[in-house]
């Protein structure tokens, strides 16, 4: 069991733990810019969560704190990193504590029983990959998913005859986080080519660390380097940062700030900070309906008039960052082919970075790419599709995604960095773990829709639904008052909500 108090010496751990080891999570950052504050940024992150904690419970030692639940002390945690988050690291240790308050939370419980564990970190995982646009395997996502799926594995394997402990738990998922960060040098050309593991990663396992110290009531030891941990053991630091080419170099601007829109103006920002910057992340903000979104960009201003334009904007930070050469755009190495009707869910699947058309304009665009494509059938009639593909001498890996928004579901994990194999599976993957359904009523069998697929559980809800009107004027619209509905009942499921002219039917609802 984590008790509060647990929690409270964890979370303390691990901001002294960050500090101590600071400078040497800095010198490791080289990806994806080798501006030397990864450190910096998560112990700022981390700090900012126990001032909060303190401010609301007290230290880990006083007795309020022993009283207290672990919820109540990690939505302190929560809250008080998603407000003093710095950075892109900062912000994706602002959703590991999220996924540690949504977890407590929805135990109902004063105490997390280690069974939670292995759902707290698979949580982490998912809030992360969200909140990052262009998720990077050889990250701290890797990290974070060994460390989850050996949690899951320690509860599985363990002896029903004996009871297994969170320190057991806890123990082999450190162990677990350092091999794979371990291999993180051989994942990222950056990393390999300055012979150092991830910082981000590095970060991660001082956090757990901290948890194993917390659990065992010892104090962390001093940290002394070394012990795989940092840079490869034949490697000499020349000074220099990897990623360096002979391009000239280019000053970017960190920008940082708390953005309260719709999620319809939310999806537009993120489009735009996607094509004009880098490094974008996205996580929900301490209040309902905000956002703290984060950007490195060489093009600033128009992307803060915008945010200006379309939301209210607060806590804006701006922060130049070191000059870098610029990095070559990742490429796609599986295209994605989208089969939908003309309209506005081929321009949301367009948007979405797929090409999309009917089966003529897929097999036009497959035959001119030649190979290498992935096929996203999203319940269209594939019968002409298939007859083509079967004779074409190229290669296409179809998944059967049933439905638009498994579509969409499919896309989110999509990573232009990965294999076609990988990227498929990833893909299919993520189609099966979505239900879904479709309705022709109004709002209220919408509503009944929604519910009924959230009573078997879920995180994120995505509604596409037809309707009269102008695309832009949610204004008395009742399905949009629905949503604004189903999202006070469930406060912890983001739900997207996006209205699609020609869409067929009355709405189309996945749950995943």
């Amino acid at each position: 069991m984590l008790t509060g108090a647990h929690v409270a010496s964890w979370a303390e751990q691990a901001a002294a733990g960050l500090a101590r080891h600071k400078d040497e999570i800095n010198e490791l950052n080289v990806f994806p810019i080798p501006d030397s504050d990864t450190g910096s940024n998560m112990t700022a992150t981390m700090e900012s969560a126990v001032d909060r904690m303190h401010q609301d419970h007290g230290d880990a030692r006083s007795a309020a704190v022993t009283r207290t639940s672990v919820a109540d002390i990690a939505g302190s945690l929560a809250a008080g990193a998603v407000t003093g988050a710095r950075g892109n690291s900062g912000l994706v240790l602002s959703q590991f504590l999220r996924a540690l308050a949504d977890s407590a939370a929805a135990s109902h419980r004063d105490e997390l029983p280690v069974s939670a564990l292995p759902g707290m970190l698979h949580r982490a995982e998912k809030l992360v990959r969200r909140a990052v646009s262009v998720p990077v395997e050889g990250t701290i996502i890797t990290v974070l998913h060994a460390a989850a799926e050996q949690a899951s594995e320690s509860l599985e394997s363990a002896d029903p005859r004996e009871s297994v402990t969170a320190d057991d738990v806890v123990r082999a998922t450190r162990d677990a986080a350092m091999e794979a960060l371990a291999a993180t040098t051989t994942q990222l050309p950056e990393l390999a080519s300055a012979g150092v593991v991830d910082a981000g990663g590095r970060g991660l396992v001082v956090i757990l660390d901290a948890l194993v110290d917390a659990l065992s009531e010892k104090e962390p030891a001093p940290s002394h380097g070394g012990d795989g941990s940092g840079k490869a053991a034949d490697d000499v630091d020349d000074g220099q940062h990897a990623g360096r080419s002979d391009r000239a170099p280019v000053a970017e601007i960190e920008v940082m700030f708390t953005y309260q829109a719709d999620d319809r103006l939310l999806d537009e920002l993120r489009e735009q900070l996607n094509l004009r910057g880098n490094s974008v992340v996205i996580v929900p903000g301490e209040t309902s309906g905000t956002w703290r979104v984060h950007v490195h960009t060489t093009d600033a201003g128009p992307l803060i008039e915008l945010a200006y334009s379309t939301g209210v904007i607060s806590d804006l930070v701006l922060e130049v960052l070191p000059l870098v050469d610029t990095p070559e755009p990742p490429r796609a190495t599986a295209p994605v082919l989208a089969l939908a009707p003309e309209g506005g869910l081929r321009d949301m699947f367009a948007g979405a970075g797929a090409t999309a058309g009917d089966t003529q304009t897929i097999i036009a665009e497959f035959e001119r790419r030649g190979t290498g494509c992935i096929v996203l059938t999203n319940g269209q009639d594939t019968t002409e599709l298939f007859g083509r593909l079967s004779s074409s001498t190229g290669e296409a890996t179809v998944v059967d995604t049933e439905s638009f928004v498994g579509g969409l579901a499919a896309l989110a994990v999509y990573s232009p960095t990965a294999d076609l194999d990988e990227n498929a599976e990833e893909m299919a993957d993520a189609v099966s773990a979505q239900r879904w359904r479709e309705t022709d009523g109004g709002p209220d069998a919408l509503s009944d829709l929604v519910e009924d697929l959230l009573a078997d559980g879920g995180e994120l809800v995505t509604v596409l639904y037809d309707g009269p009107g102008d695309e832009q004027d949610t204004i008395g619209d009742p399905v949009a008052d629905m949503i604004e509905s189903l999202r006070t009942a469930h406060p912890a499921v983001e739900v997207h909500c996006y209205r699609v002219p020609g869409l067929g039917t009355g709405a189309q609802v996945g749950v995943e």
